[in-house]
């Protein structure tokens, strides 16, 4: 099904969490990236969120990404959240000094769909060539600057919140119902 509502957050954000509570996929689509913006925030607040990535929370993917086997504008449901650090990979890196400061902030999340992938929290809702910026960024206080020296970027995953999406982004997607916002 699908229902057509005015600019009413409160009311938006209320239909996501009923859908929410009753395990029913509920998508709201905008046609503008601040509507998105705003709606996504609001949800997350309505959650308590508080940390960039938490168990339970809903992801867009925002580019491919064809080496984790996932696509633009695929939805992704968050299960597991850790710090990097805390891998055996990230210690082991960590251990051995070569790690970045930037690794250090990176977190590793798994999905409902069984893929593992590592976030930058500070990436999240980053347009594509910010986001390649980003990964691509040596530590600008080493003198002898590495490129991502224990983490590959094709082990990173582009996303943003997907509570609510632009018509583009939800392009071939299916859901349960569906809110135009």
């Amino acid at each position: 099904g699908y229902e057509k509502t005015k600019t009413d957050f409160g009311a938006v954000v209320e239909r996501i969490l009923a859908g929410y509570r009753t395990g029913q996929d509920v998508a709201v689509l905008t046609w503008r990236n601040e509507m998105r913006v705003r709606i996504n925030d609001r949800v997350r607040r309505a959650l308590g969120r508080v940390a960039p990535v938490e168990v339970g929370e809903r992801l867009l993917v925002r580019s491919n990404q064809r080496m984790l086997g996932r696509m633009n504008g695929e939805i992704l449901e968050v299960i597991g959240v850790r710090p990097w650090a805390e891998t055996p990979t990230g210690r082991t890196a960590i251990q051995a000094r070569r790690a970045t400061p930037f690794e250090a902030t990176l977190v590793e999340v798994t999905t409902a769909c069984g893929i593992t992938a590592l976030i930058h929290p500070g990436s999240i809702g980053l347009p594509v060539r910010d986001w390649r910026a980003l990964l691509t960024l040596p530590d600008s206080r080493d003198p002898n600057p590495t490129y991502f020296s224990a983490t590959a970027p094709m082990q990173h995953l582009h996303v943003d919140y997907g509570y609510a999406m632009t018509v583009h982004a939800a392009q071939g997607s299916e859901f349960d119902h569906v809110v135009f916002v």
